[in-house]
């Protein structure tokens, strides 16, 4: 999918069908599938904070989560391709602590961390740094919230 999509609103439709048809084939094929995924979550989380007109948070994180499961099941996931998943849920935890939603924020990082289980080489470059911050998300939550995990 060129980006950016002259209607999005109907590339939004066309690529969660085309979802749907993969994850319902017998035999779902890696590169198909990635490809859609990715698309979708191009269009929907383009460089910036996610077109909630297209997509709500919900159904966003529900992309995410339908990619992480996937992950777990299938083998030969492009790496680029879950680095780019890695990627954007990072970015918009990180867009949320800085909107001050701290608990949307370490959500949306924790997912992100999911991703980083499943990188291959790459993984070392990213690890180190996303640990800290990460640790620093729950710092931050843990002063202004009190505990976090009391709630």
């Amino acid at each position: 999918m060129e980006s950016p999509a002259y209607y999005p609103s109907i590339a939004v439709k066309a690529l969660k069908k085309a979802l749907f048809i993969y994850k319902n084939q017998e035999s779902i094929d890696v590169f198909l599938y990635s490809t859609c995924i990715h698309n979708l979550i191009c269009l929907i989380v383009p460089d910036r904070m996610p077109h909630v007109e297209l997509c709500s948070l919900e159904e966003l994180w529900g992309f995410f989560e339908d990619a992480l499961s996937f992950l777990y099941q299938n083998e030969g996931y492009p790496e680029m391709e879950i680095l780019l998943l890695m990627i954007k849920s990072w970015n918009i935890g990180i867009f949320m602590y800085t909107s001050g939603n701290f608990v949307s924020a370490e959500k949306w990082c924790g997912l992100s961390l999911r991703f980083l289980y499943h990188l291959g080489p790459m993984k070392r470059n990213y690890e180190t740094q996303m640990t800290i911050l990460y640790s620093g998300l729950m710092r931050t939550l843990a002063l202004y919230h009190g505990s976090y995990f009391e709630q």
